[in-house]
């Protein structure tokens, strides 16, 4: 019976993590274990390299998600065939009212492990897009336009426009 919970238990959290996973994917979010290999750009020096190594990294890392995503479908599936199988054992000697009694308690208390495992997945990935927004925030700089236009008529004076990044033009 510990062997069909603990196998309940590893298909909640698989599932949780294809969730997770598919997510990541979605939003362009690296998980912290493939984030690791992000640090060998810091041995390249030309900019081009540097560009080429990006688009290696950011097509290893989808890869590499999409490989676990399918490693817990696998997972999923072949904890589904043993649970059926255990059931199966299980059904042959216990009777009918406690073997419904062990499957309604053990429903009550997987639920609360799949909302603890739930909500671990949303925090971390929360925490993830945080980061990430943060990152592309520090990379983000305003960008300012000068221009000169020709003198006027009337005074001969030229006259400077400074957009305002926020509001328009502004003239000085």
């Amino acid at each position: 019976m510990k062997q069909w919970i603990n196998l309940q238990k590893s298909v909640t959290k698989q599932k949780l993590l294809i969730n997770f996973l598919k997510k990541c994917l979605r939003f362009d979010i690296i998980p912290p274990h493939l984030n690791r290999f992000a640090q060998y750009e810091n041995n390249l020096h030309h900019f081009k390299a540097k560009i080429k190594f990006g688009h290696i990294m950011n097509k290893f890392t989808s890869n590499m998600i999409r490989n676990e995503i399918s490693d817990a479908h696998s997972q999923i599936r072949r904890a589904c065939s043993l649970n059926m199988a255990y059931i199966h054992r299980i059904s042959e000697v216990l009777p009918n009212d406690i073997l419904n009694t062990f499957f309604s308690k053990q429903n009550r208390s997987l639920s609360f492990h799949l909302e603890s495992q739930r909500r671990r997945f949303e925090k971390k990935f929360k925490w993830l897009l945080a980061k990430k927004e943060k990152l592309m925030e520090n990379r983000t700089r305003p960008v300012q336009y000068y221009c000169s236009l020709p003198p006027r008529s009337n005074d001969g004076r030229s006259q400077q426009t400074i957009p305002n990044n926020n509001d328009g033009l502004r003239t000085q």
